[in-house]
């Protein structure tokens, strides 16, 4: 039974690389008729299944008008872009800042019995003592 089991395998096996073989020998076949061109031809050889159309090098550029714009338009961009990240850096560096001298000063009764405008005002006391 086991027997069996593998001839049908090998059998399948030699099939399959029958038909990978016979694939590879047209595919070289086909490219050996693409290669073989007229020595005093000098276009290049096109592949019968690509339907593209050859262009011409002039077709692939941009009027100089909307290259000249597109160019303005980067320069500004990028102007900008320098700009906005020097005011980022010097506001994040503006908000360290802040965010220290918020943890340097906090509210308390210690900070303020000194100055009696504050104390007026935050308070309604008129003194810092209390007897």
């Amino acid at each position: 039974m086991e027997k069996i089991a593998r001839l049908e395998r090998k059998k399948k096996r030699d099939a399959t690389r029958a038909d990978h073989q016979e694939e590879a020998s047209s595919h070289a076949q086909a490219d050996d008729g693409l290669m073989t061109a007229d020595p005093e031809d000098n276009t290049v050889p096109q592949d019968p299944e690509d339907n593209t159309v050859p262009r011409d090098p002039e077709d692939n550029t941009v009027p100089r008008e909307a290259y000249n714009s597109l160019s303005k338009k980067y320069d500004q961009l990028s102007t900008d872009y320098g700009n906005l990240r020097k005011d980022m850096y010097s506001l994040r560096e503006e908000n360290e800042r802040l965010k220290q001298e918020l943890q340097e000063s906090r509210f308390s009764f210690a900070t303020v019995k000194d100055n009696q405008n504050y104390l007026l005002f935050l308070t309604g006391l008129t003194s810092a003592l209390f007897i």
